[in-house]
């Protein structure tokens, strides 16, 4: 019987959580499919190159939307039941009302997985692609003036190496605050070079005041110090920045990496730390809306669908302003990055808790 109840509460979730995904995906492709007709009225870019754009953002819509969704399923599914007194018919059945919550928190939990196995391992490579393809539509007048936080990864045979930089200054054509870490086929750093900057002649990069540290089994060797140095980057300024990642398109891995070189050269990584804990956090918050939206479900009050779904947005727009805010604090370094990235996460949950608690009272 108590399977049977998990699979018929999981089938009430199922049909406003997928509503839901439609809805906040068609929403949220209308605001992209406003910013890429500048695109084609400013660049003149062709139908087809947008419509890729459009395609690889999906991934990244879809991510967004199952927290919402998720809010929206169990805010609906649960006042309908609590309407129709079907929550009341299994209780005096004798299954608690905490064991008819048990199927809608693991449905949020696998969800909020899923969210960030995408934000994870599509969602990075998709943004990558559309913003190499934006880029080659704007003919260059997208890039800006000065760039930061660039990240580049070059593999040859078992090596590998990965050169970040502090900023770009594309009008003096110099890269700041330069890093490169060299890695074995185990992934152990071999060489640690840091610069002052590195500055383009016109054919190749060169680095200006910095020092080389070789390391054996991971242990300084030996430092040289140099005054100028050829960096074997074969990007030219333009390519560079068409190459270079944001933090949107990388993995939380690919930020550490940026984080532990950063972190050799004494530089800030509160915005760096926190994106990476945005991560996980975000996509968690279909776990966290399941907490809070199951216990208002349930009130008497929160039947109508249509209520059901204000009060969704309501939440959602809460939920987001707490994001934002939390966002700020990590970023100045107000607040610890994780705390700062988990900050409406805990509030809402806590929120959750506690209704969940009186709900509960209120059943016996």
């Amino acid at each position: 019987m108590r399977r049977l109840l998990d699979r018929y509460i999981l089938s009430e979730l199922r049909g406003p959580f997928l509503f839901g995904v439609a809805v906040f995906t068609i929403a949220l492709v209308a605001g992209r499919i406003l910013d890429l007709s500048r695109l084609m009225i400013n660049n003149g870019a062709p139908l087809i190159g947008v419509a890729k754009i459009l395609v690889l953002s999906l991934p990244g819509i879809a991510a967004m939307s199952f927290p919402m969704a998720m809010l929206v399923a169990t805010l609906l599914s649960f006042g309908r039941l609590s309407a129709d007194s079907e929550i009341i018919a299994m209780q005096a059945g004798g299954i608690s009302l905490t064991r008819c919550l048990r199927p809608a928190l693991l449905m949020a939990f696998a969800v909020s997985l899923t969210g960030i196995f995408l934000s994870e391992t599509v969602v990075p490579r998709a943004n990558s692609l559309s913003e190499a393809i934006v880029v080659k539509l704007a003919d260059g007048k997208g890039l800006q003036a000065k760039e930061k936080n660039i990240l580049l990864q070059e593999s040859s045979g078992k090596s590998s190496r990965i050169i970040s930089a502090r900023s770009f200054d594309a009008v003096k054509q110099e890269l700041l605050g330069v890093s490169i870490m060299e890695l074995d086929a185990a992934g152990e750093v071999t060489a640690l070079t840091c610069a002052e900057k590195a500055a383009w002649s016109g054919r190749e990069w060169n680095l200006i005041n910095g020092f080389l540290q070789r390391v054996v089994s991971g242990r300084q060797s030996y430092t040289l110090k140099f005054k100028h140095q050829r960096l074997l980057l074969s990007d030219t300024p333009e390519q560079l920045l068409r190459r270079k990642k944001r933090p949107e398109d990388m993995s939380a891995g690919e930020i550490r990496q940026l984080i532990t070189a950063l972190s050799r050269e004494g530089q800030d990584t509160s915005p760096l730390m926190t994106q990476m804990h945005m991560k996980f956090a975000v996509p968690f918050a279909s776990f966290i809306f399941a907490l809070i939206g199951v216990p208002l479900g349930l009130r008497p009050h929160r039947s109508s669908s249509s209520m059901g779904f204000g009060l969704s947005l309501v939440i959602i727009f809460v939920y987001y302003v707490l994001t934002t805010v939390g966002l700020r604090l990590g970023q100045s370094g107000s607040m610890p990055p994780w705390v700062a990235a988990w900050l409406a996460n805990s509030i809402v949950a806590a929120a959750g808790v506690v209704l969940i608690g009186r709900v509960s009272r209120q059943a016996r």
